[in-house]
Order: C-alpha cells, then structure tokens, then sequence
C-alpha cells in the first residue's frame, strides 16, 4: 500500500501567494497533487508551475474548489484536473437572509467538474 503525505499550506485564498507556495515547494521536491480551497489559489498553483518551468506532462493533479470562470477555463484548457461546484444555495444564505432557521448540520450536494 502506498503512503500518502498531506501537507497544508496556507494559500489565504489568494492566487499569488499560492503561486509563490508552489513555486518554492515544487522547486524543492516534487508531489502528486494539489487541492486548494478556492478556484484562486488553484489557478495560482497552476501559475507556479509555470513560473519554474515544469513541463505539463510532468504536473501534478490540481483541483480546485467553487467553480468558477477562470478555474473552469483552466479545467476546459487542460491545466486543472478538475474543480468542485456547490449548491450555494444549499449553503443556508438564503435562508439565513430570510429569517428562517439553520440546520445545525447539513450535508450538500457537490458537483466534479473535469475535463
């Protein structure tokens, strides 16, 4: 059985500083994949890849989360694996901006958006 290593890394939602983490990370060793919590940072990941040269064969999978235009741009192109879309609905904005009450937990749907 493989091991696998989960490494956190503060991206503080932001694609340059993601681009920065990854290009100093991936210069140093090399790893398999990146999941990053917004679509941003993904598209940032993606960026330091770039800015250090690493042929895109050689990438490592990269996901990002929310869906949005540029990160599904960058899943349509090839340069993210895929990215996460969420019912924002299902989130409970709209029932807390509409005075009704909030679950205490929830569970949502998401949809896996790849290429």
């Amino acid at each position: 059985m493989r091991k696998i290593e989960v490494v956190r890394r503060l991206g503080e939602w932001k694609r340059d500083k993601a681009q920065q983490i990854v290009s100093a990370e991936f210069s140093r060793q090399h790893f398999d994949g990146i999941f990053a919590a917004n679509d941003d940072m993904a598209v940032g990941a993606v960026a330091g890849l770039k800015a250090i040269n690493v042929k895109q064969d050689e990438w490592p999978i990269v996901v990002g989360f929310d869906a949005t235009r540029d990160g599904l741009t960058a899943v349509t192109s090839g340069e993210m694996y895929a990215t996460i879309e969420q019912d924002a609905r299902g989130l409970g904005a709209m029932k807390a901006l509409m005075g009704e009450p909030l679950l205490p937990r929830a569970f949502l749907s998401v949809r896996v958006r790849r290429r």
